[in-house]
């Protein structure tokens, strides 16, 4: 018997929902409903009460202005709305993904009681282990993490519900796809990229590679560090712009930031679903998933002269940078594909007397 799925992606990732949703569709036994309460063509969405209309106004307050933390109030009013969904679809599971979802203990239990089963993808990374994950864990009745290393350290503390999912790449999109215009291949082209919000540890790697030809992409905090010079003043907004920077630039680098922990960051998937070049930082998971090294699956580096020692030697050898980022890209649509890690997910779901049990 099909289950009916409700899922709550999380509010700030929002240009995930509708990879997320394609992956879920292809698994056998669910039928997925994506809900997300920006939208306003839910059918029911007229009919709600006032609550609704603070909810979508605290929603745009705290995501997109960010002025501020979501109140008590404004957190029991989105609990009351995604309740209100539980009600309308009857789903059988729901499934979260990060912090963003906003469950609470009071929340997951009433959804016990009408019969839902629970499920969760952590995608934070270490430094919330103690605010969210221990917390949260043990109130899902299914608990996945992208990162190995907090679901050891769960196990250690007793927890059984708790699995291993890395977050994998997006199947349906490769580098092949990518439609680069003549505007942003001269826009993205560079020696050494580098994408995303800013962080001390990362600005201080960048400013050791400021001796090549180097661009920044992000937020507009970039343009008040060291590296401003090198800062596009450009927020890459969509996936295919950053799909695009990535293949066009020479070499990306990636470093996982010190609370990453085993796991494998989204970033890493991106640039090699697009077909880029990357420099890593040595990740457990990395190690144990791929050949390391020169002219195999993907280099990493271990300092900050390693990295700009091998910066200078693939900038030298266009050939290799383009044999491993092919090696890459085919091994983790093979093996490490979105859709194939969902489908161990809701395997062990399905597979339950949770969920067997259900009326």
């Amino acid at each position: 018997m099909t289950k009916k799925v409700l899922c709550l992606f999380p509010f700030t990732q929002s240009d995930l929902h509708p990879r997320n949703l394609k992956s879920l569709e292809s698994i056998d036994g669910i039928s997925p409903i994506r809900w997300d309460s920006r939208s306003f063509g839910i059918p029911w969405a007229n009919k709600l009460s006032d609550h609704t209309k603070i909810f979508f106004l605290t929603n745009y307050l705290r995501i997109t202005r960010r002025i501020r933390p979501i109140t008590q109030f404004e957190f029991r009013c989105r609990s009351e709305l995604v309740m209100l969904a539980c009600r309308f679809y009857k789903p059988d599971i729901v499934f979260t993904t990060g912090r963003d979802a906003w469950m609470d203990g009071d929340l997951l239990k009433r959804m016990r009681q009408m019969g839902i089963v629970t499920m969760h993808l952590a995608l934070d990374n270490y430094a919330h282990f103690e605010d969210f994950t221990v917390k949260m864990a043990p109130l899902y009745d299914y608990f996945f993490h992208f990162d190995s290393r907090p679901i050891e350290d769960l196990k250690q503390m007793g927890l059984k519900n708790v699995y291993h999912s890395p977050q994998g790449c997006y199947e349906y999109f490769s580098s092949k796809d990518i439609m680069v215009t003549e505007k942003n291949r001269k826009r993205f082209t560079c020696e050494v990229g580098f994408a995303g919000t800013l962080h001390p540890e990362r600005e201080e790697l960048l400013s050791h590679l400021t001796d090549f030809n180097l661009k920044i992409f992000g937020g507009s905090t970039w343009s008040k560090t060291k590296v401003r010079k090198f800062y596009q003043n450009s927020y890459l907004k969509n996936n295919s712009e950053l799909l695009q920077f990535y293949s066009v630039a020479d070499i990306i680098v990636n470093p996982h930031d010190i609370t990453t922990g085993n796991g494998i960051n989204y970033r890493f998937w991106e640039v090699a679903c697009a077909g880029g070049f990357q420099l890593t930082t040595p990740q457990n998971e990395i190690l144990e998933n791929f050949e390391v090294g020169c002219d195999k699956d993907i280099d990493v580096y271990y300092d900050m002269t390693d990295l700009k020692q091998k910066i200078k030697f693939y900038l030298e050898h266009e050939d290799i940078r383009r044999r491993m980022s092919k090696r890459l890209t085919a091994k983790v649509l093979k093996n490490h594909g979105q859709m194939k890690y969902f489908n161990k997910m809701f395997e062990i779901v399905l597979n339950n007397n949770i969920v067997n049990n259900l009326k």
